[in-house]
């Protein structure tokens, strides 16, 4: 449990995050104040609230433009940092050259009645749902066919709806709110990879279809009469997945930032 001196420092530093981010026409509410002392109880290390914060802003801004106002209140941002600390708890990852090593689900929790508690390391080395949508205005941009450039303009949708409030008011935070209503941040991911791919899907001419077909079913067709059909859906999947990297350059988001199809 932070100490009241801890809790006025934990809260001043956020302030002076939010501040600085936001530039000008700040509204610090006491709502918002509330919130940053809610997370300082919950031992919510502030260098991921700072990169959740920043995150936002430029996502913000990717949707609405730079001289867009950014929302106000830190009430807007607290969906995302909710989703930040559950993506820590969910999978610590350690992220290296774009490969993950997933940890212990439950390496976040500490305390006994329930509260989010984040392990600063794991924070540290995670990627935040935030974060996800970073890369994305790039690999829709460098993106050399529009299936792709559509599923990746799909993917930023998805996971930034994932993380705003209720109609995207930007209203003072409310430390009460547990935000139940959040997707899970792991089918958040599993959400947006399985619709990527089927995007990519429908995108192809028929030359290309014709060509996914034919290895996709070259990879199959031994497992067809021996194993389950569960076992050939998941492999069709993968050989779709693997084609799809190879030919296409597809990138799949992972709870450790975007890599190649293939090895997601």
């Amino acid at each position: 449990m932070a100490t009241t001196a801890s809790t006025s420092h934990y809260v001043a530093a956020i302030e002076d995050c939010f501040v600085a981010l936001r530039g000008r026409g700040v509204q610090w509410a006491p709502q918002d104040a509330a919130l940053a002392a809610k997370w300082a109880q919950r031992a919510v290390p502030i260098d991921l609230i700072v990169r959740v914060l920043g995150a936002r802003v430029r996502a913000w801004q990717y949707r609405h433009g730079d001289a867009a106002r950014v929302p106000l209140h830190l009430g807007w941002y607290a969906p995302a940092v909710t989703q930040a600390v559950r993506g820590v708890l969910f999978a610590p990852i350690a992220v290296c050259n774009g490969t993950a090593a997933a940890g212990s689900g439950d390496a976040g929790l500490r305390d006994q009645d329930d509260t989010l508690v984040a392990d600063p390391d794991d924070a540290a080395n995670h990627a935040t749902l935030a974060e996800l949508l970073d890369p994305l205005p790039t690999l829709e941009e460098e993106a050399g066919h529009l299936a792709l450039r559509e599923a990746y303009r799909r993917a930023f949708l998805l996971l930034d709806a994932a993380q705003r409030p209720k109609a995207d008011d930007d209203v003072p935070g409310d430390p009460d709110d547990d935000f139940a209503d959040l997707p899970a941040v792991d089918r958040v991911v599993q959400q947006c990879r399985t619709m990527m791919r089927r995007v990519v899907l429908d995108g192809l001419n028929a030359t290309e279809s014709e060509v996914l077909h034919q290895e996709v079913a070259a990879r199959v067709a031994p497992l067809a009469r021996r194993a389950a059909k569960r076992i050939v859906a998941e492999q069709t999947v993968a050989a779709q997945l693997d084609w799809m990297a190879g030919a296409l350059g597809l990138h799949l988001p992972t709870l450790a930032g975007w890599t190649l199809a293939s090895a997601a």
